[in-house]
């Protein structure tokens, strides 16, 4: 879980994302570049030699038993509603490993578009199942929120969702991408840091900020939290 920025933070409309490859048909995301096994077997399917299974792939990718479009694209207004609801899903997993008693409800999807930065969504056959919000403001970028369903989870979706939210900031001319999450649970900052994140200090203003926000909403209450970043250069 990152924080949730809300209402505090000034909205404004997003800027538009120049670090993606749109497909020439749909305005969409490109995912990151696939693992090779599912390179190897994309072609074997092609050429009739295999089909996809919806096992997990041992590279914590999933193979599937069809032909699955998969787009990450910024959001639109329609996007708004799977959103909030993906986020509320992916907290109650968070709320029951913490024993949390007092969870604050997702902010609604159109709340986190106007803020500013850029919000992106991942579809899955025309399906959104995932989202990264990235706050853009006083010269830094940081990763406010990154969920994915619980029913879609261990897909790779999530590391897709990261990668591409890594690469906008940096085609925006940012050299460090920060993100405040739970030190000890699984999902949250091991994840992030076998993706490359290391340990920070909240040295801005904006940082220490969002420290006294955590204390305000109790969010230490239930364990350590930590501060990770990743070079963007």
């Amino acid at each position: 879980m990152a924080l949730r920025a809300g209402a505090w933070l000034k909205p404004s409309t997003p800027a538009p994302l120049t670090g993606v490859q749109w497909h020439p048909e749909h305005p969409a995301v490109s995912l990151a570049q696939p693992t090779r096994r599912l390179r190897q077997l994309d072609r074997q399917v092609r050429a009739g030699r295999a089909t996809r299974s919806t096992d997990q792939g041992g590279d914590g990718s999933a193979a599937y038993d069809r032909a699955m479009t998969i787009r990450i694209r910024p959001v639109t207004p329609t996007d708004h509603a799977a959103v909030e609801a993906i986020e509320n899903a992916a907290d109650r997993l968070l709320v029951e490993w913490l024993g949390a008693s007092d969870w604050p409800a997702a902010p609604s999807g159109q709340s986190r578009a106007e803020q500013d930065g850029f919000l992106l969504v991942l579809e899955v056959d025309g399906e959104v199942v995932g989202f990264a919000h990235v706050l853009q403001l006083d010269g830094l970028t940081h990763l406010e929120q990154l969920s994915v369903a619980p029913d879609h989870s261990r897909r790779g979706y999530g590391r897709q969702l990261l990668q591409a939210a890594r690469d906008e900031a940096r085609s925006r001319g940012h050299h460090r991408l920060t993100l405040r999450t739970y030190a000890e649970v699984p999902w949250n900052a091991p994840f992030y840091r076998r993706a490359g994140f290391v340990d920070d200090l909240p040295t801005t203003a904006f940082h220490r900020q969002l420290i006294e926000v955590e204390e305000q909403l109790g969010l230490d209450r239930y364990g350590p939290r930590v501060q990770l970043v990743a070079r963007l250069d």
